[in-house]
């Protein structure tokens, strides 16, 4: 939800934030070659930001309507445990067929739980 940049600070650690409207902040770094924003360090191009809109994923979670009911919360993380269980399964399975032993195994199906992509879990639940 785009909400309209008020000021900036530093965090704890240095890094700037955008001050937002809605009281919010988001980070706004210059960190190359990731995150490209060389305006962020020089304070005077800072400036000409205020009062210029910046997407705020706090308030996006905030007022995301499909995850109010404590019902539908369950109903995701039950989906969620589906998948990481799934996840593990496979994994293992791949594993074992590959000629790994049990330890290894385990190693893969962790990692195939931790390969979960979220987003797609998400996008399939909504629809």
């Amino acid at each position: 939800m785009d909400k309209i940049i008020k000021g900036f600070h530093k965090d704890n650690t240095g890094d700037w934030m955008a001050d937002l409207e809605c009281g919010h902040s988001q980070y706004v770094r210059h960190n190359p070659p990731n995150i490209i924003r060389p305006w962020v360090i020089n304070k005077n191009e800072r400036e000409k930001f205020i009062g210029t809109s910046l997407n705020c994923t706090d308030c996006d979670i905030n007022n995301d309507a499909s995850l109010t009911s404590e019902e539908q919360k369950y109903e995701i993380a039950e989906r969620v445990k589906a998948e990481c269980f799934k996840a593990a399964v496979d994994g293992y399975e791949y594993a074992k067929i590959s000629g790994l032993c049990h330890e290894g195994a385990w190693d893969l199906a962790l990692d195939h739980i931790k390969s979960l992509n979220i987003k797609r879990i998400m996008k399939a639940f909504k629809k």
